[in-house]
């Protein structure tokens, strides 16, 4: 099994060389992932899984057992599964229905996550 996985890979690597970085790693992710097994199944699902957590861990969780689709499958992020909260403030907000949402961001745009951990 793991000789298969193994040239799963080195196929997609060899399909995807000629292309810019960025789009080479979401289609190497995409290849390497993909099952049309899966997406059937997610095509033909009635339900939805939003995550309440306090930050990405109950997305990433989700999908890694495959509750979830991945977002080559076409699944969009939801609002928490990015957001780093507590759970008060995540009940909060769904309570006054996102009302004051963007009142506790902090946007800083002279320097990046790339300038504050990198330089």
């Amino acid at each position: 099994m793991l000789k298969l996985l193994h040239i799963k890979k080195l196929i997609c690597k060899v399909l995807t060389c000629l292309m810019p970085y960025k789009q080479r790693i979401l289609y190497r992710e995409a290849l390497y992932w993909f099952s049309f097994a899966d997406y059937f199944r997610f095509k033909n699902a009635n339900y939805h899984i939003v995550s309440l957590g306090s930050n990405c861990l109950p997305r990433g969780l989700t999908t890694a057992i495959k509750l979830k689709p991945r977002r080559f499958y076409g699944e969009k992020s939801c609002v928490f599964d990015l957001y780093i909260s507590n759970i008060k403030r995540n009940i909060e907000l769904i309570e006054n229905d996102f009302t004051r949402y963007a009142d506790s961001m902090k946007v800083n745009l002279t320097s990046t996550l790339f300038d504050k951990y990198f330089c």
